[in-house]
């Protein structure tokens, strides 16, 4: 009788016409390495959504609609510990599509706990970096490249210290490699002792910062014998993030059954000591699902830098020692201090350009207003490398209404590395004219940094 049932249930199978159901869609294979680190793609996520276009807006399509998708990309990053605790952010991420656009990237880190059970398994985590953008073009079926950069810290180095409470208050904190250390409080109430200690850099160039999975706290006697209550309860707020302008940790422990305050509450974890550093990372080609074939009217989102109104235009252009560029990707920022007729919420979203052979740019539709420029340049280099992402010293200028800016040349061979905490480049010193040559003789205008 069994052998029946299954016999009828695999005829049915085949009345059906013996199709089986169709495989679940997996996630491209996609990973970037970072010496004995590496970062896997583990989630991809494409939606397409049509956005009424503001009013003036520079590029709407022809019904006055944007059409653009979102995409969304989910890295996590593998490596010794030790390591990803010194990972603090991503940072400048573009990427080119199929079609030849390019696509600003924003980025944000998130941690998740290691389920390893233990008593530790709540301060093990591991990071994970999300790339996000709103205006992927939906014709787009893949990317070629995506590049920019992990904002990392500096090892790591132990610290211990011993607070002795006294009875007239607390005592004094400690300093080291520009962090204070220092116990905030330490109570016991219905017979759980509460304790709460702090890490604060005094100043954004000290070079310690805390590692706040790695903080704890111990309880001795005054002998230095350890007390060992039921540990019922560890946290951390705050963060330590340069570019973010965050600068304490604070550690809180919590022991029941404890009658009274130990005479020595002892804070101890890690110090990253060097400052921070950036490396480069560089994903290859990803092929992108939900790509739309023919779609109408297609077009990225307004920029609020332009509008159909705005009659003012901006000129700029590269050199490299007075020559040509070659090859590359100019990154431009906006920051509006005074925009007419317009709220001012912070820098404007990047422009990124492709200069042409004599590495020339020419903004149209621009509002008039005053703003901070700030200005990165990605020369091409070899496939598979990442580029270095260069920057100038920020300039202010002024947009007239009805009018056109041209700026000063700027020299990228003279551009430093773009600092890691978000904060503008050190001025490169003037080169000395060359023997025989005024200053000027290459260029027409001398040394065209601003």
């Amino acid at each position: 009788m069994r052998g029946l049932c299954l016999l009828l249930l695999l005829s049915a199978g085949l009345a059906a016409g013996g199709r089986s159901a169709p495989p679940e869609p997996t996630v491209p294979a996609l990973e970037a390495r970072l010496g004995e680190a590496r970062l896997r793609l583990v989630e991809l996520s494409r939606d397409t959504g049509t956005t009424l276009a503001a009013p003036g807006a520079i590029r709407p399509g022809p019904t006055g609609r944007e059409v653009h998708s979102s995409l969304r990309l989910s890295f996590e990053i593998l490596g010794g510990q030790e390591w990803l605790e010194r990972v603090r952010s991503g940072q400048f991420f573009l990427a080119e599509d199929d079609r030849g656009n390019l696509v600003r990237l924003e980025s944000g880190l998130y941690r998740k706990t290691l389920a390893t059970g233990g008593a530790d398994a709540d301060r093990l985590t591991r990071p994970y970096l999300n790339l996000t953008t709103s205006s992927l073009d939906p014709q787009a079926r893949a990317l070629r490249w995506i590049e920019g950069r992990l904002v990392m810290q500096g090892a790591a180095r132990p610290f211990r210290h011993d607070f002795r409470l006294q009875a007239d208050g607390l005592p004094a904190p400690l300093t080291l490699h520009g962090v204070e250390v220092s116990l905030l409080s330490a109570r016991v109430e219905a017979g759980t002792l509460t304790v709460q200690w702090r890490a604060r850099r005094l100043n954004r160039a000290a070079s310690g910062l805390l590692v706040a999975n790695n903080a704890k706290t111990l309880l001795r006697k005054a002998d230095g014998t350890e007390l060992h209550y039921t540990h019922v309860g560890h946290g951390t707020s705050g963060e330590t993030n340069v570019s973010a302008g965050i600068d304490h940790v604070t550690v809180t422990d919590r022991y029941s059954g404890v009658d009274a305050v130990p005479p020595v509450i002892t804070a101890q974890g890690m110090l990253n000591l060097a400052a921070l550093a950036a490396e480069p990372v560089r994903f290859g080609f990803l092929p992108l699902p939900g790509a739309q074939k023919g779609t109408a009217n297609a077009s990225s989102p307004a920029h609020p830098l332009f509008g159909r109104e705005a009659r003012s235009s901006l000129k700029l252009q590269v050199t490299a020692d007075g020559r040509p560029p070659g090859r590359g990707i100019l990154s431009l920022q906006f920051h509006p201090w005074e925009w007419p007729g317009r709220s001012i919420s912070g820098a404007l979203p990047w422009v990124d350009l492709r200069p042409d052979s004599k590495g020339r740019v020419h903004l149209e539709h621009v509002w008039p207003g005053r703003y901070t420029l700030r200005v990165q340049w990605r020369p091409a280099v070899p496939r598979g490398l990442a580029a270095p992402i260069l920057e100038a010293q920020r300039q202010q200028l002024r947009v007239p209404d009805d009018g056109e800016v041209v700026l000063p040349p700027i020299d990228v061979s003279r551009l430093a590395e773009a600092p890691p905490t978000g904060e503008p480049p050190p001025p490169v010193p003037a080169r000395q004219p060359r023997r025989g040559k005024p200053e000027g003789a290459h260029g027409g205008t001398g040394n065209g940094n601003p």
